[in-house]
């Protein structure tokens, strides 16, 4: 799925990020840009590697609450405006979505 999409959106439902290090590593690698839902990490060491991972393989990250964000993805719901959809994957709170 990596080669499949052009970003990522990781908004873990778990709440508290100490899994976004270890979801958001395989897609910072591959130097998809991520936008991490807060807070970015659980540990300021983890904020640091995930900050190194992105700069290591030139991947933009950003991170801030989604919540201001939700009216933006409404472009979920136009799905006749984005093309034949392949699949969406959601796990938890993660989406990530590709399209052709």
């Amino acid at each position: 799925m990596l080669g499949a999409i052009d970003a990522v959106l990781l908004a873990n439902a778990g709440g508290d990020g100490n899994s976004h290090l270890d979801l958001i590593r395989p897609f910072l690698e591959k130097g998809l840009p991520a936008y991490i839902d807060k807070p970015m990490a659980f540990t300021a060491k983890q904020a640091r590697e995930i900050v190194a991972l992105a700069e290591r393989h030139r991947a933009p990250v950003y991170s801030t609450s989604v919540l201001p964000h939700v009216a933006d993805l409404n472009w979920l719901y136009r799905k006749e405006k984005l093309g034949k959809i392949k699949y969406v994957f959601s796990q938890g709170g993660t989406l990530i979505h590709g399209s052709s």
